[in-house]
């Protein structure tokens, strides 16, 4: 009977290895998981913070390129200001100074031509007959 026993103690024994190293496999791949899950964390992180920067670097950028745009209508403004009149202000004075001359000359016309109506000082006489 006791070569039954040592067969049935051997077989226990195998069982319990086998069931030994199942588990130590299933530790393993759980382990395994978690690194991986571990990792995947990680690298979600780092796209979030990634993206972050990314986000505030284009912010950035736009700001930079809203203050150019600013700094440059600015510019352009002083120059066009110590350059001088703009063409249409340069035009409304040319027009205004050749009302000005036209109103001129026709006053003058009119004085030459006296078609005011009043008498010129010297070209005046009078039709009434003298004293004398």
């Amino acid at each position: 009977g006791g070569r039954v026993l040592d067969v049935l103690e051997m077989e226990a024994l195998r069982m319990a290895q086998q069931e030994q190293e199942v588990l130590a496999r299933l530790a393993a791949e759980k382990r395994s998981i978690e690194e991986a899950l571990l990792a995947d964390d990680a690298r979600r992180a780092d796209l979030r913070s990634e993206r972050r920067r990314q986000q505030q670097a284009a912010k950035a950028s736009l700001e930079a390129l809203d203050r150019l745009r600013t700094e440059r209508a600015v510019q352009q403004r002083t120059a066009e200001q110590r350059k001088g009149p703009t063409l249409e202000e340069k035009a409304e004075e040319q027009q205004r100074a050749a009302r000005e001359a036209k109103k001129a000359a026709e006053k003058k016309r009119a004085e030459v031509l006296n078609t005011g109506g009043e008498k010129r000082a010297a070209l005046s006489f009078s039709m009434k007959k003298s004293l004398i």
